[in-house]
């Protein structure tokens, strides 16, 4: 509407103010208006708008999310008068860049210039931080800033830490963080159950689960999603099917939730008949329920599950969407159907990173590198750059097809012809490996060679292989740096003992 507007003004020649170009800019924060983005800087340039510091900041905003990032350093750059949201705002574009050093240099650089950061500023770097694996010690690092400016007990702070601890595994420090904090929200409650969607913390979740029943926050429908998404994932079924049951109204989402537990226990018929029942409530699927019950199918290689899917969304005339079809083919390959992979592929008329990313994995899955190849140099004919997620999709592929030779030769491709370097998850996907492989020296050496501090996840990887290869050495080591790095974690114990059974030895107590 607003895109609409700005094309009407330049059509009548009707007078502009800064008020309008900020509200159009605000309007073209996202990737398919960047072309219109510009048109509107150009004129906002002419009218001499362009050096006031509100405008730069939304200029600095509107180009982070449209994903240029080099247009939103420039406009940070030349800013004279940066304050906080300018540094917000350049924060949050450079997270594209996915390098952590970026984002960290950034961080004290603004304190350097005497700029505080606000609540925003603080919650932002820890998640942009955390999404790239990096929890111990440089997120405790800013959350220490955030204490030396009195905002370590901001409800924004301490729900961007739950879900950085929450996704490296701390989920004990994640509920003692939950327990301390004076105010919660719905999103304080949604973040932490989500993250300790496993049996090894459950008892911590049905103990929020009762202090969210006290508060009254259990009818809140997003709420009681997060609530049946934790159970689903601890295989606690019964316990989703009474948060399911005990909510009056219901919409797709929660629908979809406890679809994708029910699929997640193994019950693909269940959930087909959990979809005919929601259907029947006159309850109509849209895309983003097709696109999550999907990904459900590819998680759980539920193949007659999403092809009925498929079906449903053929005959909604949901299969032309770029969300869909990216589902439906992600999907196909998860389930190593690769040339119902391919169809779904060439069919779609528009394609971006995820739909790429999506066919090379399935290719990769298959173990046909040429293929790959192939569809790499493809993607950047089509004006689309493979990048670090890209990477991901590729060594997971590989892991999970167990294709050794393959994985070295992308993991070394990535920097070399491609200009990514590996981050933490590309470390991981490639211990995982060489690991399963049986290669565990190999693997150790690769945790010893990584330029970041390897995390708990990464230690946990190692320990999980050695359980299964009988390696009592190496395993006690990485039993060490697991309980090192997250003290709480049970896991770590009961992987330890069980390896030291089945190598005829006494558990040894584990120092953290």
């Amino acid at each position: 509407m607003a895109i609409q507007l700005f094309q009407r003004m330049c059509q009548e020649a009707l007078i502009w103010d800064m008020c309008s170009f900020c509200t159009i800019l605000a309007s073209c924060a996202n990737y398919e208006a960047l072309v219109e983005a510009k048109r509107v800087h150009a004129l906002l340039y002419t009218h001499g708008y362009d050096l006031d510091v509100i405008v730069g900041n939304v200029l600095v905003n509107m180009y982070g999310k449209c994903g240029d990032v080099k247009n939103a350093w420039r406009m940070f750059s030349n800013s004279q008068n940066r304050d906080t949201v300018s540094w917000n705002g350049i924060i949050r574009a450079c997270s594209e860049l996915n390098d952590g050093n970026t984002i960290i240099h950034l961080f004290e650089q603004m304190i350097q210039e005497c700029v505080l950061p606000d609540n925003i500023t603080i919650a932002t770097v820890i998640e942009i931080l955390s999404k790239q694996g990096a929890v111990s010690g440089t997120v405790e690092h800013i959350y220490s800033v955030a204490f030396s400016v009195g905002l370590h007990m901001d409800v924004a702070v301490g729900n961007a830490l739950i879900i950085a601890y929450g996704g490296s595994g701390r989920l004990k420090q994640a509920h003692n963080l939950l327990n301390q904090m004076p105010k919660k929200d719905r999103i304080t409650y949604i973040n932490f159950l989500l993250a300790c969607a496993s049996k090894e913390i459950l008892k911590e979740g049905q103990l929020v689960h009762a202090e969210i029943v006290a508060t009254g926050c259990d009818s809140v429908l997003p709420v009681a999603t997060a609530l049946i998404c934790m159970y689903g994932k601890a295989s606690c079924l019964e316990d989703a099917w009474i948060v399911f049951l005990k909510q009056p109204e219901k919409d797709a989402i929660f629908w979809t939730a406890m679809i994708s537990a029910v699929l997640y226990n193994g019950l693909a018929e269940d959930a087909l008949h959990l979809f005919e029942q929601m259907m029947q409530q006159d309850m109509k699927a849209d895309k983003a329920t097709i696109v999550s019950i999907l990904d459900a199918c590819a998680d759980y290689v539920a193949l007659a599950a999403g092809r009925c899917m498929h079906d449903y969304s053929m005959v909604s005339a949901f299969e032309s969407d770029l969300r869909v079809g990216t589902a439906l083919l992600n999907m196909y390959g998860r389930c190593g159907m690769l040339e119902d992979a391919r169809r779904v592929f060439r069919d779609m008329s528009k394609r971006d990173i995820v739909t790429w990313t999506a066919i090379v994995a399935a290719h990769a899955q298959q173990g046909h590198a040429g293929e790959v190849q192939k569809l790499l140099d493809q993607m950047r004919e089509d004006g689309v750059e493979p990048n670090a997620v890209t990477f991901v999709g590729l060594l997971n592929a590989c892991c999970y097809s167990g294709l050794v030779d393959e994985g070295r030769q992308w993991f070394r491709s990535m920097k070399t012809s491609y200009g990514i370097v590996p981050a933490v998850d590309h470390y991981n996907c490639m211990i995982d490996l060489l690991a399963r492989a049986g290669l565990m020296e190999e693997a150790e050496a690769l945790v010893k060679e990584m330029p970041m501090t390897p995390t708990s996840s990464t230690w946990t990887i190692l320990l999980g292989a050695c359980k299964d290869q009988f390696d009592m050495g190496r395993g006690g080591h990485a039993a060490e740096n697991v309980l090192e790095l997250d003290p709480d974690r049970a896991s770590a114990y009961v992987t330890l003992s069980n390896l030291c059974t089945a190598s005829g030895r006494k558990s040894p107590m584990v120092v953290a």
